[in-house]
């Protein structure tokens, strides 16, 4: 209405490929990077994935702190459909080397991953329900990836394209696949077309 721009509350923890979505006038912020604190590796050389999750509220510039992401991980996509945030794919650390971390899940001992070395590329769909602040986990998707873009169409959710193999483009591939998920059956449909 104006064309002008308003600063407004930064979020509480500044962090890099997070998921967004909005539903109910509310701005949804899930996962994403940081830069590691304990590493001397260059600024932008390493990731760590977070398991932060926020809701901006816009008319009271106000942020609130959610219950956190299952699975640690950045560059995923968030798309709503009936009320509920489903954050879906992305990249985190490798599995293997574990420890119980203080709500007893099992991670990585290594807290990020290095444009050059080994990245867990996810397939995981994990859903938010705003009005219980809890999380639940549904089918994965066929095709690991990162980096995708998704969107909502008459209730089905649609991931497209993305990385395959890593976080950093320097050592991923970029993939042309389409895939379908249908979030009342709980299920993913055949591939669609890929994208030309």
């Amino acid at each position: 209405a104006t064309d002008k721009w308003t600063k407004k509350q930064p979020m509480p923890r500044p962090a890099h490929h997070a998921a967004l979505a909005a539903a109910n006038g509310k701005i949804y912020v899930m996962g994403g990077f940081v830069p590691p604190a304990d590493t001397a590796l260059p600024l932008g050389a390493a990731w760590q994935p977070i398991d932060n999750a926020w809701q901006y509220d816009p008319a009271a510039d106000t942020w609130k702190s959610l219950a956190p992401l299952p699975t640690k991980r950045g560059s995923a996509v968030a798309v709503e459909v009936g009320g509920k945030i489903y954050t879906i794919g992305g990249a985190t650390t490798m599995e293997g080397r574990v420890t119980d971390d203080s709500r007893g899940r099992l991670e990585s001992k290594d807290p990020f991953f290095t444009a050059f070395g080994a990245a867990r590329v996810l397939s995981v769909n994990e859903v938010y329900d705003p009005a219980t602040n809890k999380w639940e986990t549904r089918q994965p998707m066929s095709v690991p990836r990162n980096h995708a873009f998704s969107g909502a169409v008459n209730g089905k959710i649609y991931v497209i394209g993305g990385r395959t193999g890593q976080g950093f483009i320097l050592t991923a591939t970029n993939t042309d696949v389409v895939e379908e998920y249908d979030p009342v059956s709980d299920s993913w449909n055949a591939p669609k077309e890929r994208m030309p």
